[in-house]
Parts: C-alpha cells; sequence; structure tokens
C-alpha cells in the first residue's frame, strides 16, 4: 500500500511506491495538511481536510498512479473523505 499524507512528521507513513503484491497496488491519499496532522482536535476529519490542487494530482498523483498501475493488475486509488467534499471533488478532477 502506498500512501500520500504530510510526510515530514514522524508519524506520517513513508511515501513508497513499490508493488508488493502484483495483483493489486492500493494508493491511499491522506492529503496534505501539515498544520493539522499531529494537532489534538475533536476528530480525527480535521486533520484530513484538505483538498489537492490540480497540480499537485497531475504532477504528483497521477504520476504514482501510473507507476503503480504499470507493475499491478489492478489499482485501487483512494481519497480520504471523512471531511466535507474534498475527496469527492479531488476524485471527480483525477478521473
Amino acid at each position: 500500500m502506498s500512501v500520500d499524507a504530510p510526510a515530514v512528521f514522524a508519524s506520517a507513513m513513508p511515501s513508497v511506491n513499490d508493488v508488493t503484491t502484483p495483483g493489486l497496488a492500493v494508493l491511499r491519499l491522506h492529503g496534505r495538511n501539515s498544520a493539522a496532522w499531529e494537532g489534538r482536535h475533536e476528530t480525527a476529519a480535521t486533520r484530513f481536510q484538505y483538498r489537492y490542487a490540480e497540480d499537485e494530482l497531475e504532477g504528483d498523483v497521477l504520476p504514482r498512479i501510473r507507476h503503480l498501475a504499470s507493475e499491478a493488475n489492478e489499482i485501487d486509488v483512494l481519497f480520504n473523505k471523512c471531511f466535507g467534499t474534498d475527496g469527492v471533488h479531488n476524485t471527480s478532477t483525477i478521473r
């Protein structure tokens, strides 16, 4: 599983783009809300309040998707959707 999250924190998973099971690759997009990543919040949703800009999707996310797709039979791309409509918006944009 590959994850996109703020990489500057020890609590964030490292950004790995290796396919370990050729049948399925998973890319989970948590957003890059560095300001809220390690803060204390009423709900975890605040940590994931992030809408990717189109240049982030085109320059960072799509190349990762293409790379993973080239090495796996299937790829699942998951945007974190626990805050508002950011994940739904990003899903529509990347399609």
